[in-house]
Formats: structure tokens, sequence, C-alpha cells
């Protein structure tokens, strides 16, 4: 919508790019609509200048639709927008919306006894005009089919926290992690903080936690499993258990995936050649890699990064292709 906050419209969109990016698969589609099409200012004064009319026609293959409004929403919240999105509940999509965008929604009366959060400027406004809305006080609420954030930093919780719902918490987490999400991500003098496993699994077990932090300081040269586990306080069946509980894996085969996601990485962002990133990834058997990577990832190492130059460019910049909403 007209005056919309830039910010948070990236952060969406970023997201959805971000996840595709991580998990090498298109999971996310996405158009950008707007009431008379074309170019759309912000309210920062840049302008979004592809925009398509919004028509019933986009609905067909749609399964959520995310409004971005900022300011002014009494008189940009228009007749046909009301139409458009109660069509769209009516089809039984999925609809949210950022920073000031739950007002759009509470307008077109899609928000009626789900807790919805707002902007803060809004807050006050919106309680006294709707006193029967619950108006949260929380950076974002996702109940049911309806979803909302108060803008900023909250739309990007907002938006891990639905590719974790719809998708894999786990995927969620490697998302975050590329946005140094605090939460996930917890950085001190350059170096990563203890914290930051058990944020980023969601565990407070120690002894997984250590183990899956000697994992990581040891890609390049695994070791065995009972050097893993020899100093700690349970039985490796114990440690076996805590991985099956917590991170629905094996110990070989979360280590696993620990050194091919390294390797996946170097080869998206080195020129190291694939035997040398085989190598830097504990696999001293090209073939061997080869084929664990292919079952982790769909497509052969060499492939992938060819895969990746040609979406991203070798700048790793990418070309954001508008296609639908979401797939």
């Amino acid at each position: 919508m007209p005056e919309f906050p830039q910010t948070d419209a990236s952060m969406v969109i970023d997201v959805m790019r971000v996840t595709n990016r991580v998990s090498g698969r298109e999971i996310f589609r996405w158009q950008l609509l707007s009431e008379q099409g074309g170019a759309v200012t912000a309210s920062n004064g840049t302008s979004i200048n592809n925009t398509r009319i919004m028509s019933e026609e986009d609905m067909a293959d749609t399964d959520m639709i995310i409004v971005c409004a900022s300011y002014q929403i009494d008189l940009y919240t228009t007749s046909a927008i009301k139409a458009w999105l109660r069509k769209a509940d009516r089809k039984g999509i999925v609809i949210g919306g950022v920073e000031s965008a739950s007002y759009v929604l509470i307008l077109s009366g899609l928000i009626r006894h789900s807790p919805t959060a707002i902007h803060w400027e809004m807050l006050a406004h919106v309680r006294e005009r709707y006193p029967e809305i619950d108006i949260s006080n929380d950076p974002y609420e996702i109940h049911g089919k309806r979803f909302s954030s108060a803008g900023g930093t909250a739309t990007l919780e907002m938006m891990l926290k639905l590719v974790g719902y719809l998708y894999d918490t786990s995927l969620a987490t490697e998302v975050g992690y590329q946005f140094h999400h605090p939460q996930v991500l917890a950085l001190r003098d350059g170096e990563r903080d203890k914290r930051t496993v058990s944020l980023r699994l969601r565990v407070h077990e120690p002894s997984l936690i250590k183990v899956v932090e000697i994992m990581e300081q040891n890609i390049e040269f695994p070791l065995e499993i009972e050097e893993l586990a020899k100093d700690l306080p349970i039985s490796r069946r114990q440690l076996e258990r805590l991985f099956r509980k917590h991170l629905n894996d094996t110990l070989t085969g979360y280590y696993l995936k620990l050194r091919l996601r390294s390797a996946r990485e170097l080869l998206q962002q080195t020129s190291m050649s694939v035997f040398e990133v085989a190598l830097a990834s504990g696999f001293a058997s090209a073939p061997y890699f080869s084929r664990a990577y292919k079952n982790r990832f769909g497509v052969s190492p060499r492939a992938d990064r060819q895969k990746y130059l040609s979406s991203y460019g070798r700048s790793g910049i990418p070309e954001i292709q508008v296609a639908n909403q979401i797939h």
C-alpha cells in the first residue's frame, strides 16, 4: 500500500529468498501486488516499480498474502482492497500484515477474536476505535490464519517463526543464522558465544550442546564418536537418545550434516575445487563425498555450484525473481 514500510517489506522478501537459498529448493515464490499496479512509493520515499494490479486471478495459486502498510491507513484502505482481502479469506488464504497492516485487516473485517500486533504509534488509536479487538503488546502474533507484526525486527522474528511453523524449525534456525539474529547467533568479541548452540538449536542439554560444539570445531578432521563422548557424564547410548529426542537424528547423521553444510557454504562462497572442498569438510574420498552430498541435497556438488552461480551470480547477490506469493 502507498507509504508502506520499506524495511519490513524487504525483510519479508529476504527471509523468503534466504529460505530458498539455504534449503537449496524453491520453497517460496512471490509477487508484488498493489491496487493500481506499477510504482508504489514507500514511507522513506523510495519506490517499488514492478507491482501488479491485484486481482482474483492472483489468488489461484496463492497460499498466503502479506499486507505491508504504515501511514494513512484509513485513506489507503479502499473498498476495493477490503473486498479483495475478504474474497481471499473466503478462499482459505492465510492473511497477515506487518507494521500497521493489521489495522487494514481490522477495517476489512478479518480480525475479530484473535490477538493482533500493531506498530506502537497506532495502539491508542485502534484500541479506542475498536475496543472489542484484542490489540497485543507483543511484537508479533500468529494465530490460525492470521499473523501480524509491529514492524522492525519484529517482522524478521515473525517471518522466521512462520518458516518454522510452515516447514521446519531447523531450517528457520539456519535462515536466522544468515541474518545474525540475536536469538540464533550470539557473538562476542568476534567469537561464537557459548550460548549460541543452545539458542540456535533451542536445547538446554549440556552434554548435547558440548558435543555439537566439538563437532562444529572439528569439521576438517572429524573425530570418532567415542572421542566425542569420552569426557561426558553420560553414556554414548544416553547421548544417542538425546540426539534423537532433540535433533531427530543420530550422532553420526548429525555430524555428517554439519560437514555437508560446511561443504555447501565453501562451494557457494569460494573458488575451491570440489576435491579441496571435500578435504576441507573431512572427506578423504571424492566419490564418497559426492554420493553423500547428492543424498543430502539431491544434486551433485558440481551441479549445485553451477546452479548457485546461475541463480545468484558470482557476486553472491541474488536477482529476486517475481513469481507467485507463496507456492
